[in-house]
């Protein structure tokens, strides 16, 4: 590997023995045990010794939490069927109000057609009343003719 250009940072050629070694390099050859941490450096997953009873608390764990969701989900529910529930009373609104319009509607065409019923009832009656008057003429007009026809046979 080349060390021309390299910067110290990045240079990875092992070192002579002429050279002095980096900070970092010197720490990787340490043994483990002469590692040490500081705490905010430590590894995050690193809980520590593991406990006899890590089942009991992973139970434990998991019961808590799923009671925790199962609260979440009873509220989440209850305001579910409380929305349903002015759904429904919407629904049932707007059935009522479009019953009250259909009744409105019927007995205005109900209205409408007992009028035009009247109405024709009326002019049936003219009707009738002027068919009478004209069989009437009719029938004084053949009295007239027969009459008249006796008169010129006399």
């Amino acid at each position: 590997m080349s060390t021309g250009s390299n910067s110290p940072d990045t240079d990875i050629s092992m070192p002579s023995s002429k050279t002095k070694e980096p900070s970092r390099i010197k720490s990787s050859l340490q043994p483990h045990s002469a590692h040490t941490t500081s705490p905010d450096t430590e590894n995050p997953l690193d809980t520590g010794p593991i406990s006899p009873d890590w089942a009991r608390d992973l139970l434990d764990r998991y019961t808590s939490d799923l009671s925790t969701l199962d609260e979440q989900e009873e509220t989440v529910l209850a305001r579910l069927a409380a929305i349903q529930k002015l759904q429904l009373l919407w629904a049932k609104a707007g059935r009522i109000g479009e019953m009250d319009r259909s009744n409105k509607r019927l007995k205005t065409r109900t209205i409408k057609v007992l009028l035009e019923d009247g109405r024709l009832s009326k002019k049936r009656r003219t009707l009738s009343g002027a068919m009478a008057g004209l069989q009437n003429v009719v029938g004084m007009l053949d009295e007239a003719e027969l009459v008249g026809a006796n008169r010129v046979e006399a």
